[in-house]
């Protein structure tokens, strides 16, 4: 009886270890696609690819990854930026601070749309 009780523990424990890996991955998947927002009367696009590349406003290229709840963006004109996210309902909510540049935290929201 021992063994079976420590053997079913043992799967329990393995299934939820597997489980938990694969949270990030569906994380960086729901992540992948086309967002946009607006910001000074312009409607910005940034397009996320699953490969860890995407393309900002149609011209900057950027370089992607997660770990956990926290996206790094490097985008190839210089700029770089890590913070905090969430995706709820189709809307991105990005916390993040700008490598380099101080401790000012800045708050961007994305709809998805594809």
């Amino acid at each position: 009886m021992k063994k079976t009780i420590s053997l079913f523990l043992a799967l329990a424990l393995m299934l939820s270890v597997v489980l938990a890996g694969c949270g990030g991955n569906n994380m960086q998947q729901q992540l992948t696609g086309r967002w946009e927002r607006e910001r000074n009367n312009t409607t910005e696009i940034l397009e996320l690819w699953s490969d860890g590349t995407g393309i900002y406003i149609g011209s900057i290229n950027v370089r992607w990854s997660t770990e956990g709840s926290r996206l790094k963006i490097n985008q190839d004109n210089g700029y770089s930026k890590i913070g905090d996210y969430s995706i709820s309902g189709g809307v991105l909510t990005y916390n993040y601070q700008r490598i380099g540049s101080g401790n000012e935290t800045y708050t961007e929201i994305w709809n998805k749309v594809d």
